[in-house]
């Protein structure tokens, strides 16, 4: 798991980092083919002793989410470049929801000087074309956060739910979930001073402030790194942090997020590592809400070669991306109660072999992977 450890922090990383402008997206009507290679035998995960959690008290539950079919989206790097390309594929493949990462920093680096445009433009093309909208809030500006010894830590609670209020407020009605912040557990994107115990202190806040504005939005908590790893500097397991909040989380949030970004095998298979994570997730909440698979991604190598950190996926072909992914929408749909929502990782994060989100992306420079049309088929 050290493999998968190194890859989501330099994921993570770089995912931050993604915002050139890049050329038109053509809407092809071939896919891409790859040659292909003999499937990749995953490594085994090493889970590492429990961190002692910190009592939270809850006061005010989130309202109950009513029971309703999966839904599936893509996520859709609409900053920088072509938008309208990217919506038409999104709705071209039959899926309800579009995603959009939120970067308070870059949309308030300035106490109370707001740039919305990016996300304006996003979510008025969404709600033209009937898509809802998930919003996910992460990187807080340096005024916004926390410090402790001289070192910047997560965003102060109340300011984030400051943010977050203006937000809700600029689109109520065109927003239909906000997911509150990105994988606390990484110190990459949470700071210095890992703390599952304020995170719920900021859920709370970010969440109330939410359905004093509009109570139809469904509040997600944070989408965790699958670290199965605890290093104070660097990363908490995810199962030891979702054991941590996960009882708060069901209180105050419709839907609990998660993520699954390794794609070495099928979910279809039994006990498979992303039916093994979603059904425990579903059990450290109690079962009382449903899961949000706000990242879904399968790796596969960009013109044979992966990033460093990577090589776990470099045997994963094109079709086997496709055909995975289908099997999560498989999984999603005979399990209506326990995933509420799966949001595919990605459209267009797409720059050259050395960028770790190109291993996902649906669009390349050459045409569409397989995965997309394969999508298509199965949710259209």
């Amino acid at each position: 798991m050290k493999r998968l450890m190194i890859g989501l922090l330099l994921m993570a990383t770089l995912a931050n980092s993604c915002r050139a402008p890049q050329p038109a997206i053509a809407i092809p009507t071939q896919a891409v083919q790859e040659r292909p290679l003999p499937p990749a035998t995953p490594a085994a995960p090493v889970v590492s002793s429990l961190i002692v959690p910190e009592p939270v008290s809850t006061t005010v539950p989130a309202s109950p989410a009513p029971s309703a079919p999966p839904e599936f989206g893509l996520q859709i790097h609409g900053c920088g470049y072509p938008l309208a390309d990217a919506i038409e594929l999104v709705t071209r493949a039959g899926f309800s929801w579009v995603k959009q990462q939120v970067r308070w920093d870059e949309i308030e680096g300035v106490r109370g000087a707001y740039a919305w445009k990016c996300i304006d433009d996003v979510v008025d093309q969404a709600h033209a074309r009937g898509l809802k909208v998930l919003l996910s809030v992460t990187t807080a500006p340096r005024w916004a956060k926390t410090w402790t010894a001289g070192e910047a830590g997560p965003p102060d609670a109340d300011l984030f739910a400051g943010f977050v209020t203006n937000m809700v407020k600029r689109y109520s009605g065109k927003v239909h979930a906000i997911e509150i912040f990105n994988e606390p557990n990484l110190a990459v994107e949470w700071g210095d001073n890992l703390n599952p115990g304020y995170y719920v202190q900021m859920l709370i806040a970010a969440s109330q402030a939410i359905k004093r504005v509009d109570s139809r939005i469904m509040v997600i908590s944070a989408g965790l790194a699958p670290t199965r790893w605890n290093d104070w500097g660097m990363a908490i397991d995810d199962l030891d942090y979702m054991r941590r909040i996960g009882t708060d989380a069901a209180h105050y949030a419709d839907c609990i997020g998660a993520h699954f970004n390794d794609g070495t095998s099928s979910p279809l298979l039994p006990g498979s590592p992303f039916e093994q994570l979603i059904l425990t997730y579903w059990t450290l909440v109690g079962q009382s809400r449903p899961i949000c698979l706000t990242e879904f991604g399968v790796a596969t190598p960009v013109n044979g070669k992966t990033p460093k950190g990577f090589q776990w996926a470099s045997k994963t072909t094109p079709d086997q991306q496709a055909q995975w992914l289908v099997d999560g929408v498989h999984w999603a749909k005979a399990h209506p109660g326990v995933l509420r929502l799966t949001i595919v990782w990605n459209l267009n994060y797409y720059s050259d072999a050395g960028d770790p989100n190109s291993l996902y992306a649906l669009w390349t420079p050459m045409g569409m992977r397989p995965a997309y049309d394969a999508l298509r088929a199965e949710i259209k």
